[in-house]
């Protein structure tokens, strides 16, 4: 029977919708029944949906790219709110995609590029919407040690179930697995039928869906008959959903097997009493391995597995990248980590050691090199400290993604003089240089302060300007994925703040909006010329506003409700794509609105009166 599902019209009846969603598909899987929604577009087309999926675009750097059409998102927020929202509506409600353009970017430490797919900006909007809906009805259905592209997990999770695998269950025959160019290959029918199998039972999507893959290729392709576009927003929910066969295939031999016990652990024992294979996935995406306990297992799996991708899944595994391996001799290779079992002390005599596969580290060390040599090339100061600025960030984001390897420091410390001794001499050519102790630094000092090396800096405006260094990490110990942490139930995300120690975000007070479209359509209907800053961007960014102030009156501080509440600009001086910023407009009450345009002489001194004083000269700035 289908889910009853409701149109939400705040963002508080979405986020609960959402959690029902998850929920339902999650108990249904619990009691081997599938899933059944229907009427999922209807809430895809609604208001709440269009608006968040645009807000969380917005702060994508790929939104700025631009499709076929030449648009970008920025477009999309200085066109009129309601002009916006009807255009969605109509675009979902008789659906054509564009064309995709194609764009190569290179591989690392490779010839060949990797092909992306860039969609235009209205399809990449609808992307977003229709994964936001369907995301809670997969992600209940997902493996549980499928880490790549989920929300609220990493590769670092990945590389610690890797670990726990090798040293607790102490089995360390591994297949490494790589599918050959899976995203180019994905079989369209295949994969929609696995999607109606996992609940999405509204055929209006499973059309719009098919439209999306069927989208043509600029210079190459009318119709697109295989394969989903790397870079398109949709495309690694949907590859999760099509390797789920898989993850059911593999798990059904040792981690799911049917048995009548009751919990992981009896189970487990279970199976060991019956000599059956163990058998473990680890999957991120389409890099995934296998462990078993013996060689002739892990061939005799690798077989089932190459021949389970090509009759099931219409796929082929790479021949070079698909190998066995014994952990205890040689390390496997997998999400960017070396890992291998060394003798040491413990219950079985092994520890596991990883570190950042050099090969990998090696074209992006290059690259930070490369773009430290550049900083000579900008003309004007402030010019290169944003390029400085760049190369930290570069070397933080490596720090930050291997420093759950264990042997991190060995590695990075073969490259921390190159960095250093390019920095230097790059610098020098620009004003005097010096070698300073890193918690001498003025910039990055929630990270400085901790370290004493020297690295390579300079004086501008008073201030000491260090360029980092890669030497500078730790290694943090990961626990093991907490699978009950999720962004659909309340429990799953108070867990997931608790460790990230984080704040809850609030919701979105969307009645401002509502108030302020009847506003509007009043004006129409009389003729009044509108507002021209009065631009989608405006009315997406009121609520935050509002949440920012935490719903008071930024002059006089009296808390307001909605009815009385005025989101206004600071200054209407800045470039239309700048004047609606969340750090531009401000919460005022009625009474202070009007002061603040009006051009009566104040009476006092008093702290309210100042303040009025001082946005009337903003205002006039």
């Amino acid at each position: 029977m289908a889910q009853q599902l409701t149109v939400p019209r705040s963002e508080g009846e979405l986020r609960r919708l959402l959690d029902k969603m998850y929920s339902t598909s999650k108990e249904k899987i619990k009691v081997n029944e599938r899933p059944s929604f229907k009427s999922l577009l209807e809430i895809i087309k609604c208001e709440e949906v269009i608006v968040s999926a645009i807000h969380k675009m917005k702060s994508n750097k790929g939104s700025k790219t631009p499709g076929e059409n030449g648009k970008t998102i920025n477009d999309i927020l200085q066109m009129e709110y309601s002009e916006v929202i009807k255009m969605i509506e109509d675009k979902l409600s008789c659906y054509k995609a564009g064309k995709i353009r194609r764009v190569f970017i290179s591989k690392l430490g490779k010839k060949e590029k990797r092909p992306l797919g860039i969609p235009n900006i209205e399809d990449r909007i609808i992307q977003e919407c229709i994964r936001m809906v369907i995301e809670p009805i997969l992600e209940a259905q997902f493996f549980e040690h499928s880490y790549g592209f989920r929300p609220m997990r990493s590769s670092a999770h990945a590389l610690e179930r890797v670990s726990h695998i090798a040293k607790w269950v102490n089995i360390h025959w591994v297949i490494e697995g790589d599918i050959s160019k899976f995203f180019d290959k994905v079989n369209h029918r295949k994969l929609l039928k696995i999607l109606w199998s996992m609940g999405l039972r509204d055929r209006r999507l499973l059309m719009i869906i098919k439209e999306m893959l069927k989208a043509g290729i600029i210079n190459e392709a009318e119709i697109n008959d295989m394969g989903t576009p790397q870079g398109a927003i949709l495309s690694p929910l949907l590859a999760n959903a099509y390797l789920t066969k898989f993850d059911e295939f593999i798990t059904e031999f040792y981690e799911k097997k049917k048995m009548k016990v009751v919990g992981n652990k009896h189970r487990y024992d279970a199976l060991k009493r019956k000599n059956f294979k163990q058998i473990f996935l680890v999957r991120y995406a389409d890099d995934w391995v296998v462990f078993t306990n013996t060689k002739v297992n892990a061939e005799k799996v690798k077989y089932r597995i190459q021949s389970f991708f090509k009759d099931r899944l219409c796929l082929d595994l790479s021949i070079e990248k698909t190998k066995i391996t014994n952990m205890r001799k040689q390390p496997i290779r997998f999400v960017g980590f070396e890992i291998k079992c060394w003798r040491g002390k413990g219950k079985t005599g092994y520890v596991v050691r990883s570190k950042p596969d050099i090969k990998r580290i090696r074209p992006k060390i290059r690259k930070i090199l490369d773009e430290i040599r550049k900083i000579n090339t900008y003309p004007s100061n402030d010019e290169k400290l944003i390029q400085i600025h760049n190369i930290n960030s570069m070397i933080r984001g490596l720090i930050e993604y291997y420093k759950y390897s264990t042997r991190v420091n060995i590695v990075f410390n073969k490259f921390s003089k190159m960095i250093g001794c390019s920095a230097f001499n790059s610098l020098k050519r620009w004003r005097k240089t010096q070698w300073i102790r890193a918690c001498e630094s003025s910039n990055l000092q929630l990270i400085h302060s901790e370290y004493t090396e020297k690295l390579a800096s300079i004086i501008i405006r008073g201030e000491i300007i260090a360029i980092t260094n890669i030497n500078m990490v730790r290694w943090t110990k990961i626990s093991q994925k907490n699978q009950e942490e999720t962004p659909y139930s309340y429990e799953g995300r108070l867990k997931y703040l608790n460790r990230m120690k984080r704040k809850p975000l609030k919701e979105r007070a969307m009645e401002l909006n509502k108030r302020l479209n009847s506003n509007i359509t009043l004006k129409c209907i009389n003729g009044t010329q509108k507002d021209r800053f009065n631009n989608f961007e405006y009315h997406m960014n009121r609520p935050y506003a509002f949440n920012r102030d935490k719903g008071n009156c930024r002059i006089c501080g009296v808390s307001l409700n909605i009815a009385e509440t005025k989101i206004r600009h600071i200054t209407k001086r800045l470039p239309v794509n700048e004047v609606n910023k969340v750090k531009n407009l401000m919460t005022v009450c009625k009474k202070c609105y009007k002061a603040i345009n009006s051009k009566k002489q104040l009476e006092g001194d008093s702290k309210i009166n100042k303040k009025i004083l001082k946005y009337r000269e903003l205002m006039s700035k």
